[in-house]
């Protein structure tokens, strides 16, 4: 599954090393394969977890078991809570998670929108998780255990 052309679905391809974020300093430390996601066919809703904020929207960038890298319309900071409602193509219904900011990319890199990381801290029931390993085509199975 690690081809472009071996992915069930044409809009969801692997991440390639080269295009980790932390790649040239050696520091992906990720448990779970990611898979690059075409922004302009998919929607993040976020929303603060017991704080002060409203919701906001953005794109997905790349997702995985673990978590996934965004694109928010407003500044989150790192270690920020939020509720996720992920839209991916050809799901449809989208896939509900609780994530923690890990990391928001510098705005030199980001001039409008921000993208941040985010580490799934769980999914909101059990068929969001499937409908997710289900989305990234069953190799998360074979390649994190």
């Amino acid at each position: 599954m690690d081809r472009p052309s071996d992915s069930p679905h044409p809009l969801v391809q692997p991440v390639t090393d080269a295009e980790a974020p932390d790649a040239a300093a050696g520091s992906d430390r990720r448990g779970h394969p990611r898979r690059a996601v075409s922004a302009m066919y998919s929607l993040v809703e976020a929303k603060p977890v017991g704080g002060p904020g409203l919701p906001c929207s953005g794109h997905v960038y790349d997702v995985s078991l673990g978590g996934a890298r965004l694109e928010l319309d407003d500044p989150v900071t790192p270690g920020t809570a939020l509720e996720l409602a992920l839209h991916l193509p050809s799901e449809l219904r989208p896939i509900r998670a609780l994530g923690t900011v890990t990391r928001v990319y510098d705005a030199d890199d980001d001039p409008v929108c921000r993208r941040a990381g985010v580490r799934f801290e769980r999914f909101h029931d059990a068929s969001d998780e499937l409908r997710l390993r289900r989305y990234l085509g069953g190799a998360v199975d074979r390649l994190a255990a």
